[in-house]
């Protein structure tokens, strides 16, 4: 019981002025410090658009994506430096993550069947490195900061507080 009222608490928190974190899509436009130039879908993460993912995974995706965005500061690497991040950077590099998770799993889908995949995996942790490796040979989108920046933050001791275990998917 005590985990269901978590579960129902995560589900019905803000995570922005205008979303939800069961929200299929987050709208970054009403956050504070917006410049007028950074509006519209730029400022927007549409999580159904990344059909092969599967719902568990998503759900870790918006931990991450939120806890980057609440604390920036404890996600720091070399060359970052900043404790604070934009929205827009935010939204940014995480459709270039999920862009990249759903080519992981479509990959995955296509060799194992999309109801095995989607009924048997439930986290990140569960991933080996070598299928990111697979994935990213035929990943469609160039390599990017934002990319790395994702998958750095998908590795980082500080997601251990929503995998319980080091996710080894890059050279951190």
């Amino acid at each position: 019981e005590e985990n269901l009222s978590y579960l129902t608490s995560l589900m019905y928190m803000p995570v922005t002025q205008r979303s939800l974190f069961h929200d299929n899509q987050w709208d970054y436009n009403d956050e504070a410090g917006m410049s007028v130039n950074s509006k519209g879908s730029s400022l927007v993460i549409n999580f159904e658009h990344y059909k092969n993912i599967p719902e568990f995974i998503k759900t870790e995706i918006k931990c991450l994506t939120h806890l980057y965005f609440m604390t920036p500061a404890s996600f720091k690497t070399r060359g970052r430096k900043r404790g604070l991040i934009k929205a827009n950077t935010l939204a940014g590099l995480t459709r270039v993550g999920l862009a990249y998770i759903d080519t992981l799993f479509t990959k995955m889908s296509d060799e194992y069947g999309k109801e095995y995949i989607h009924s048997t995996l439930y986290s990140l942790t569960e991933i080996n490195r070598e299928l990111f490796e697979k994935s990213a040979n035929i990943h469609n989108q160039a390599y990017s900061t934002d990319l790395k920046i994702f998958l750095d933050n998908l590795s980082h001791p500080s997601s251990k507080v929503i995998f319980e275990t080091q996710i080894e998917c890059c050279d951190s």
